[in-house]
């Protein structure tokens, strides 16, 4: 893959894989389970992957406020537009699984 965010175009096909992947990761795990953000650019990048932890948190806060899916810490909900720090995790949204069923 060439260096990441210089085009607008690409930027957006990569938020677009990273958005996919993280859906994908989740919808195959039990319904309570969660995922480490950085699964999702390791399964698009496995051995680029760190310069994507950024857009991947900024893909996965933008999907929490549009109510996909959740952030957690220790088990716990927590509001993707605060101060996030330390071990983070996601989760589909109990709003949009219900929804689904």
């Amino acid at each position: 893959m060439a260096s990441h965010g210089d085009d607008g175009i690409q930027d957006d096909a990569i938020r677009a894989q990273l958005q996919t992947l993280i859906l994908e990761l989740l919808h195959k795990r039990a319904e309570s389970s969660t995922m480490c953000p950085s699964e999702a650019p390791r399964a698009l990048e496995p051995t680029n992957w760190r310069p994507l932890m950024e857009t991947t948190r900024e893909v996965a806060r933008q999907m929490a406020v549009d109510g996909l899916i959740e952030f957690t810490q220790r088990g716990k909900v927590v509001d993707p537009q605060g101060p996030l720090r330390g071990p983070l995790r996601l989760r589909l949204s109990r709003k949009a699984s219900t929804a689904s069923s």
